[in-house]
Order: structure tokens, then C-alpha cells, then sequence
């Protein structure tokens, strides 16, 4: 693995041979978008009165350029899961965090 340059981190952590999985988005059975990104699935443990629950919100970062061709409702999969895009959030840089619910 290449060393990354604080730099470029932001688009080294993109491309597929470093940390990134390439993923197709389809809708309707046909194929979308083949998107190159991160999948991030995030713990939380959220406190209510005595009671600790763990929470998790997957989504997957990748350039704004590519996620506008998806819509809500899309399916990937990763890792034998199968998630749906629920929301968008856009970071203002160029990166778009595509949020996931997953499919059991």
C-alpha cells in the first residue's frame, strides 16, 4: 500500500486500490451507477435514563459528482447485504455521504 500525502488524503481515499470498493447502485432491477467509495457503518451508544443502546448509521462517502445519479430507494449490496439509499448529505467539499438502510 502507497503512503498517503496529507495532501491528497481526501482523494487518495477514493481510489479503489487503497481503501475504496468499487459498488453498482441499481433501481428497478437496472443498473444505475457504478460508484467508487466507502462503506462507514459507525457505533453509537445512546444513554436513555439507565439504559444503553447501541446504534449504527451506514452510508457510503463518494464524490458528489457520482452520487447525483442516485435517487432514494436505489439498492447496492456489500458484504451478502443488501442496502437501500435513504438520504443524501453533502459535505460542501465535493464528497456526499449516501445514507443506507440495510436490508435483512
Amino acid at each position: 500500500m502507497a503512503i498517503l500525502d496529507f495532501e491528497t488524503l481526501e482523494e487518495d481515499f477514493y481510489f479503489e486500490d487503497e481503501f475504496a470498493t468499487n459498488v453498482t447502485f441499481t433501481r428497478a432491477g437496472a443498473i444505475v451507477e457504478a460508484i467508487t467509495g466507502n462503506f462507514v457503518s459507525p457505533s453509537l451508544d445512546v444513554e436513555l435514563g439507565d439504559a444503553v443502546y447501541e446504534t449504527t448509521e451506514t452510508y457510503f462517502s463518494c464524490s458528489t459528482n457520482d452520487s447525483n445519479a442516485l435517487e432514494r430507494g436505489d439498492i447496492t449490496h456489500f458484504n451478502g447485504r443488501e442496502f437501500k439509499v435513504i438520504d443524501f448529505e453533502q459535505s460542501g467539499t465535493g464528497y456526499t455521504q449516501v445514507l443506507l438502510s440495510s436490508r435483512h
